[in-house]
């Protein structure tokens, strides 16, 4: 990681930059997004995102060159697989197999990469994860609009998930020992390579066997060395390289296909170290991200993302009642929430919305806790856009039972940054 370096969440309603030197912010600050420019926390104009970036940074006094963004939701899939056991080569043919369904266009037209979570005799548990190479180039050539050098692009539960954590994850180890060891060499055998069709899959192939994303021989530019890191910066690659094993491979560090880091023969990955005592085993995590736009809950079970439940509407939903009710612009009818003017918060019509998407909350956390009742979330944490949701936090406390907490007093020093819950993904974005 570059000792300095810029963090961006660009949501529908506000963009957050954080200045991160090492682990340690600098500064992070709040940029309302102009109308119409993200929508559905996508973003609908990239040619004028950068020339916003570009006019922020410099009203803000910011001079920094490189920077990672936390990409939205719906801007990538991820999914948590568990496959047979193999190689890496035979895993980067595997992968476009797994989101087969997920996807829409050619496989070859995505970008593909993955972390070892558990390793057992004869299967693995992995996260995987695919990105379009539209989308990053379309990102590249935005922060490039800017005057900024983009290095890497991590999904925003991901970046969450940093955040929680803040240190590398150990890779546990399956019990998966056969009780009939013929069988279940038959079903491997049947399994290794199942579903592929070459004339389906023969440009990601092909492109992982040169060494580039569309066969051809030279160096590709999108590196990821890190899992779900999309590195655009050569130097930033090489670094991670060079901390890598010979080969360029690391348990639980993904090799996406094209990055000509293949072994050079293939051989299985190595065995996992077992986990620490249960006292020293990562935790679990639910995590409330109150967007603009929606209201999600992201699950991570040992430390690492599971799944994400989304909810009623977000804060935008809350806007509209008021809109419609009094007649507002938008824009004041946002502040007027954010100030808790004339104790509009406390008004039937929202105290209603809240207890609304408060039930919602403790319906999804008592779900979640039968279908795993062994889990060990002991307080749920938060993030959100700037709207007051005291009263609902209270709610949510009240009816889950569990301590509710914002996600930055994970944080060293936050506590003096108030701007950072708004969007804690930016931060996360840019440690490792």
């Amino acid at each position: 990681m570059a000792k300095k370096m810029l963090g961006f969440d660009i949501g529908n309603y506000n963009m957050k930059i954080v200045v991160v030197n090492g682990t340690a912010i600098e500064r992070c600050i709040s940029v309302p997004v102009p109308d119409n420019m993200v929508v559905n926390s996508q973003i609908r104009a990239f040619t004028a995102a950068g020339d916003f970036i570009r006019e922020a940074l410099r009203e803000n006094g910011i001079r920094c060159r490189k920077c990672a963004v936390a990409l939205p939701e719906k801007s990538y899939y991820i999914r948590r697989v568990r496959l047979p056991k193999m190689t890496v080569s035979q895993l980067m043919v595997n992968l476009p197999y797994e989101f087969h369904d997920y996807v829409t266009g050619e496989a070859s037209e995505y970008v593909y990469d993955y972390a070892v979570r558990a390793m057992g005799e004869r299967t693995m548990e992995l996260t995987i994860c695919a990105i379009s190479k539209q989308k990053i180039a379309q990102y590249r050539d935005m922060m490039h609009r800017a005057g900024l050098k983009l290095v890497k692009l991590v999904p925003d539960v991901l970046a969450v998930q940093n955040v929680l954590n803040q240190k590398p994850l150990p890779i546990r180890v399956l019990d998966d020992a056969p009780a009939e060891p013929v069988q279940a060499a038959e079903k491997e055998k049947s399994d290794f390579g199942r579903g592929i069709d070459s004339s389906v899959f023969a440009g990601p192939v092909a492109a992982a066997a040169s060494g580039t994303a569309d066969g051809s021989t030279e160096t590709r530019e999108y590196q990821g060395f890190n899992p779900f890191t999309y590195y655009t910066d050569p130097a930033e690659a090489e670094k991670t390289i060079s901390a890598l094993s010979p080969d360029g491979t690391d348990a639980g560090k993904g090799v996406m296909a094209g990055t000509g880091s293949e072994p050079e023969e293939d051989k299985p990955e190595p065995a996992a170290e077992p986990l620490p005592e249960k006292k020293d085993a990562p935790k679990d995590f639910a995590v409330l991200d109150l967007g603009h736009g929606g209201t999600r809950i992201h699950f991570y079970s040992g430390g690492t993302y599971e799944i994400t439940r989304t909810l009623v509407g977000g804060a935008k939903e809350l806007l509209d009642m008021i809109v419609s009710e009094q007649g507002l612009d938008p824009h004041i009818a946002r502040l007027i929430l954010e100030q808790n003017q004339d104790g509009i918060m406390q008004t039937k019509s929202v105290q209603d919305r809240l207890d609304a998407v408060a039930t919602e909350v403790m319906r999804t956390m008592n779900f979640y806790n039968y279908n795993n009742p062994n889990n060990t979330i002991e307080c749920l944490h938060y993030f959100g856009k700037g709207l007051n949701m005291d009263d609902l936090y209270e709610r949510i406390r009240e009816m889950t039972g569990l301590p509710v907490r914002p996600i930055t007093e994970m944080i060293d020093g936050s506590e003096a940054i108030p701007e950072l819950i708004m969007g804690p993904q930016a931060y996360g974005a840019v440690i490792e």
